[in-house]
């Protein structure tokens, strides 16, 4: 039985029916899809990391517990999180520090330590679970949208995505918390509040960036109790004005997407009523975001914000500073202030270092950081404002606080609505040659990525 969103548009509802069903629960394509890239990934990896060069830091050992598969996922913050769940959470003053690092992760992999041969072994089984998680959880996101094969080309696009290597096996929190966002979301959109408020817990104590995870689900509810109070109103006006909802009403609900099958290239061709006079900006977002609407029930959601909350309280109480993680921060040079926002370090690196590895992934991090606050309000049309603001609060919390773009394009993989709506551009037949094109410039890069990780590189 599909599952259909209150309030909606009968012709949505028709095509909500239509692409909400079966597709969505086979977890085995997702999952089949997932295992046949993770093997093609692991085999790129595993043979670069034998054969290739090795950055000086890390050097191939003679022994390593788990052997060279676990070895070749160790690289760079890999060991932090390895130093966090063998000794606990350290902080040195003026030097990079654990406490950078938020628990939820380490806590996932220290949970299953004791059986493993390693700790680097224990932590590439969480990555791999989290990864095949959440492939099928976007996967089942995606077909309440659009059509199989449409969400079958999102989720293609989410792993040959040039950073996906870190879903299928980097010792990385990325894919643990790509998982717990997904399934944070369609646990509200199932109006599971109480559950989704325990899983946007665990989001926010995963990483900084896991507040606009905790915005975002209240944006959902908000964007979605605004558009029924509407509709509602509508129905109850007095004969004479109006008994049915007005065509400025449908277009709003057809360019918000909130409800399931609103984003479908079918529903939007079919739905589209031309709108009423334009708002201003501010105005449409405070009609649509209207506070005053927050239902009652979904106040458990609210508790996405206690794992932020958790973790402050451990280290006001074991270090005695509730932010000690953004002082720790600051040993990397990250943090607020003109040169960050400017990213001044970014042209100088650039500079510096040109036509180096360093210099070409630094600015592959601005182009994918930058190009996704472009695509906001393609997500907007597609899937409604509280996911476009989802997006633009997740991707900018971190082109904010770099200082030179490292890390966006890996922290673009929460950004999960906007593969979906590359995916949903690229399906039908009549983009096979923009698919194609896609598919093989994204695979290429990922394919360098993975060989450049292998040999030790700082890419991300």
């Amino acid at each position: 039985m599909a599952n259909v969103t209150v309030g909606a548009h009968p012709a949505q509802v028709e095509a909500e029916v239509a692409v909400d069903d079966a597709p969505a629960r086979a977890w085995w394509r997702p999952a089949g899809i997932y295992l046949a890239v993770a093997a093609v990934v692991w085999l790129v990896v595993f043979v670069a990391a034998q054969v290739l060069p090795r950055d000086y830091l890390f050097p191939r050992p003679r022994t390593y517990p788990g052997g060279p598969l676990a070895e070749m996922w160790m690289r760079w913050d890999a060991n932090w999180y390895r130093e966090i769940i063998r000794h606990g959470y350290r902080y040195y003053p003026g030097v990079q520090s654990s406490v950078a690092y938020f628990p939820a992760y380490p806590l996932a992999v220290l949970s299953i330590a004791w059986a493993f041969p390693g700790v680097a072994a224990a932590a590439i089984t969480v990555t791999v679970l989290s990864g095949l998680g959440a492939a099928v959880l976007f996967h089942r996101w995606c077909c309440q949208r659009m059509s199989p094969a449409a969400a079958t080309t999102a989720l293609l696009v989410l792993l040959v995505y040039p950073y996906a290597w870190y879903l299928f096996g980097a010792v990385y929190s990325d894919a643990f918390f790509l998982m717990l966002v997904l399934a944070a979301f369609l646990l509200v959109e199932r109006q599971r509040y109480w559950t989704a408020g325990i899983v946007g817990l665990l989001v926010t104590a995963s990483r900084p960036t896991g507040i606009a995870v905790a915005v975002g689900l209240v944006l959902v509810v908000l964007e979605r109790a605004n558009q029924e109070r509407r509709e509602q109103a509508a129905v109850a006006a007095p004969v004479g004005v109006s008994a049915t909802p007005s065509a400025g009403s449908v277009a709003a609900r057809t360019s918000l997407g909130g409800s399931l099958g609103a984003g479908s290239s079918e529903a939007g061709a079919a739905g589209e009523v031309e709108a009423e006079p334009k708002r201003g900006f501010v105005r449409e977002l405070g009609r649509r975001f209207d506070p005053r609407a927050f239902p009652r029930p979904a106040a458990p959601i609210l508790l996405s914000f206690a794992g932020l909350a958790g973790w402050c309280a451990y280290l006001y109480y074991r270090f005695g500073d509730a932010l000690l993680f953004v002082d720790a921060e600051g040993a990397w040079h990250q943090g607020a202030g003109p040169r960050t926002w400017f990213k001044v370090e970014f042209f100088t690196k650039i500079h510096q270092v040109p036509h180096s590895i360093f210099a070409d992934s630094l600015m592959l991090h601005a182009f994918l950081g930058v190009a996704v606050i472009f695509l906001v309000p393609l997500v907007a049309r597609r899937f409604g404002w509280g996911y476009a603001g989802y997006v633009a609060v997740v991707m900018g919390i971190p082109l904010l606080g770099t200082k030179d773009f490292m890390s966006c394009g890996r922290y673009l993989l929460a950004a999960f609505p906007v593969f979906a709506a590359v995916g949903l551009e690229l399906a039908g037949p009549a983009r096979r040659w923009p698919r194609r094109i896609w598919f093989g410039v994204s695979a290429s890069i990922l394919t360098v990525m993975c060989c450049w990780w292998a040999m030790g590189k700082y890419i991300s």
